[in-house]
């Protein structure tokens, strides 16, 4: 099996169920993880971002603005010459060149790797010094991997002011679990929106003739508004260009993920703008502004999480699956047979499955049954057989306690399947197929699927399959596994 793909499609189930298994249950322990987890993917993200900036992207962007700012004069000055208002119109050149030096980049690059180097070496030997699987160990390399990242960067003001306020936020709700569901919310929304590359193709550049008119367009049409309303040039261009923004975003329904990230980004950019530019003659007006624009810029932060979580709900077959299955929103989201049955060939994978793991979950067995009959008779669904499988076999044990996975193999299973082709691989199933292989002393079969344990929430089958190991004198993965989990 190829455990580079199996990792990439199942990245939200291995990440929750290895926060799950250093926890032993204690929300707590999921909680403080899942907060370290944030502040670690933070951290970097911020410190890419300040590095880049720092070293010649603010001057990029500076030289970006002053190019498109004597564009936009020229053209208003055109259409001021046009309207009878000037003799002749002003060629308005840059005000701001790009003055990058190489020698400061390559001195940017220098002293970075002085930091990168021996912080990358003290984190490498502080991750093998700690590198067996224990709830401890994880906080300590989460830790030291926050420090380090702050350190190598160098940025630590904004960074830590940050990090200082996730922490604080974070502790309303520390030990309720509502912070290992922000993070499962999170990876949830990402593991497809990173992979969206890989499924669009890429769309052919604009011509400089198409960017020249649509630059025209909107230099345009902010000056008919600038007439019309005696407004400032500069406040009509801001103007469009926000309505323009906001309703290119409305319209946008091919990619919702693209959009949530697009609006995320003018949100953080936005709230950036108001924290650095507070500058007014009046302090008092000064607070009041920013103090309100900065109320509006995290509220619609936070609405944006909403909006995070409602598209997971309707897009995910992990939020049913393993995160998220409570009889109120699974009654919420069910969809009745009839209208199930008349769009079974037009409806997408991720709904489908969805209401087969509803229909299960809340124990409709015939209304599963006639849906999954459709689903074999119409529908092409190898790339879901074995989730398929273990949603049939928990509805079937529901009803026949006594009722084993093997059994259940036996009867339903005539084929080889082909784990690579598989969308999502459901851990559990496996582990516990391995773990009853184990109990008939089906010792090397059952190591073939209780070596998923290391990918499931709980050391009690990882320890199944070392035993499994030992039996069979496997002395080369039997020194792997004790290097890397305390063992019982």
């Amino acid at each position: 099996m190829n455990l580079e793909m199996f990792e990439d499609k199942n990245r939200f189930q291995l990440i929750r169920n290895r926060v799950m298994r250093l926890s032993d249950g204690s929300i707590i322990k999921q909680d403080l993880l899942s907060t370290l987890l944030l502040i670690n993917v933070l951290t970097y993200i911020i410190g890419t971002m300040t590095f880049m900036w720092k070293s010649g992207l603010n001057e990029l962007f500076q030289s970006f603005i002053s190019v498109l700012l004597s564009v936009m004069f020229t053209i208003n000055s055109f259409l001021d010459f046009l309207l009878g208002k000037v003799g002749e119109p002003i060629y308005w050149r840059p005000t701001i060149v790009p003055q990058l030096s190489f020698s400061e980049i390559l001195s940017d690059i220098g002293l970075f790797l002085t930091r990168f180097i021996p912080c990358m070496i003290l984190l490498f030997f502080i991750n093998v010094i700690f590198s067996r699987e224990k709830f401890i160990n994880e906080v300590i390399k989460l830790i030291s991997s926050i420090i380090v990242a702050i350190t190598i960067f160098g940025e630590y003001q904004f960074t830590l002011s940050v990090v200082l306020m996730l922490i604080i936020a974070s502790s309303i709700q520390f030990g309720k679990g509502g912070l290992f569901r922000l993070l499962s919310i999170f990876l949830l929304f990402l593991t497809p929106t990173l992979n969206l590359q890989k499924n669009v193709k890429s769309e052919q550049s604009a011509s400089t003739l198409k960017i020249f008119l649509w630059i025209f367009s909107w230099l345009t049409i902010s000056k008919i508004i600038s007439i019309w309303f005696e407004i400032p040039l500069e406040v009509a261009v801001l103007l469009v260009i926000v309505l323009m923004i906001r309703f290119s975003l409305q319209l946008q329904t091919k990619n919702p993920r693209l959009e949530i990230l697009l609006k995320g980004a003018i949100y953080f950019l936005v709230f950036l703008t108001v924290v650095v530019s507070n500058n007014t003659t009046d302090e008092m007006i000064s607070l009041v502004t920013v103090s309100i624009a900065i109320y509006f810029a995290v509220d619609r932060l936070f609405s944006l999480y909403k909006e995070i979580e409602t598209l997971v709900q309707n897009d995910e077959i992990n939020y049913y699956l393993y995160f998220d299955n409570s009889i109120d929103i699974l009654k919420q989201k069910f969809l009745p047979d009839e209208l199930l049955t008349s769009v079974i060939n037009d409806i997408d994978d991720q709904k489908l499955y969805g209401q087969l793991i509803i229909r299960a979950e809340l124990g409709m067995k015939d209304s599963f049954e006639k849906i999954l009959s459709l689903v074999k008779a119409q529908r092409e669904y190898k790339s879901y057989q074995l989730l398929l499988l273990s949603i049939e076999y928990k509805l079937q044990k529901k009803d026949n306690k006594e009722f084993t996975i093997i059994n259940f193999i036996e009867e339903n299973v005539h084929n080889e399947i082909l784990y690579d082709e598989q969308m999502i691989l459901p851990i559990e199933f496996l582990v516990l197929y391995g773990a009853e292989l184990k109990e008939k002393k089906s010792y090397k079969e059952a190591i073939n699927y209780l070596s998923f344990a290391e990918y499931y929430d709980s050391y009690k089958y990882i320890n199944s399959y070392f035993d499994c190991i030992r039996i069979t004198g496997d002395e080369e993965e039997l020194k792997r596994l004790q290097k890397k989990y305390i063992l019982q």
